[in-house]
C-alpha cells in the first residue's frame, strides 16, 4: 500500500528529471554550457515546489490519502491503516530528496557524465542493501527503517550528482 502511495507520489518527479537530461543535453549541444547551472536550478525548483505541496498532503492528512487509495470493496481495517501511517510519513520525508536526487542524476547523465552516474548508482545500491541488512537482522527495525533506505539513498545521490555538477569537470567531457 505504502509503496503504491509512493509510486504515484513520484510520477511528477521523475517526469521533471527527464526534462533535466533533456534541457542540460540541449543547452550543451548549443554549445552554451554557460547555461546548464540556471537550467538545472529551474527544473530543481519546480521538482521541489510540486513534491513540497505533495509530501505536505501525505504528512497532514495520512489517514484520508490511505482512506482515498483503498476506498470501495478493498476498504482497510483500522489497525492496518493506523501501521501504514508511520510508513507514509517517512515517504513524505523522502519525497524531497527524491526531488533533488532525480533531477540532479538526470541532469549528470545528460551532461554525458554517464559513466559517473552509473558507478555512483552502483556504489549507492550497495549502501541501499547494506542499510536494509543492518536495519533488519542488526537493529532488529521494522517497515520504518527499511523504507528510511530510500531517504539514504536519495540523500546520497543528491549530494554526488550536486558536487559533480558543481565541480565543472563535465565540462570537459567529449560526447
Amino acid at each position: 500500500l505504502i509503496r503504491s502511495v509512493y509510486m504515484v507520489a513520484m510520477i511528477q518527479t521523475w517526469g521533471l528529471a527527464t526534462d533535466a537530461n533533456a534541457m542540460v543535453s540541449t543547452v550543451i549541444g548549443q554549445g552554451k554550457r554557460r547555461l546548464v547551472g540556471l537550467a538545472v536550478r529551474r527544473v530543481l525548483t519546480v521538482s521541489l515546489s510540486l513534491s513540497a505541496v505533495i509530501a505536505l498532503l501525505l504528512a497532514l492528512l495520512p489517514r484520508t490519502v490511505l482512506e482515498l487509495y483503498t476506498s470501495g470493496a478493498k476498504r482497510l481495517d483500522p489497525q492496518t491503516l493506523e501501521l501504514a501511517v508511520p510508513g507514509l510519513m517517512v515517504v513524505a520525508a523522502i519525497l524531497m530528496t527524491l526531488a533533488a536526487a532525480g533531477v540532479l542524476l538526470q541532469a549528470t547523465t545528460g551532461t554525458g557524465a554517464t559513466r559517473f552516474a552509473f558507478m555512483l548508482e552502483v556504489g549507492l545500491i550497495g549502501a541501499y542493501l547494506g542499510w536494509v541488512f543492518l536495519a533488519v537482522y542488526v537493529f532488529k527495525g521494522g517497515l520504518t527503517e527499511v523504507w528510511m533506505a530510500e531517504g539514504v539513498y536519495f540523500l546520497l545521490m543528491a549530494v554526488g550528482c550536486g558536487l559533480y555538477l558543481r565541480s565543472g569537470r563535465w565540462r570537459t567531457l567529449q560526447v
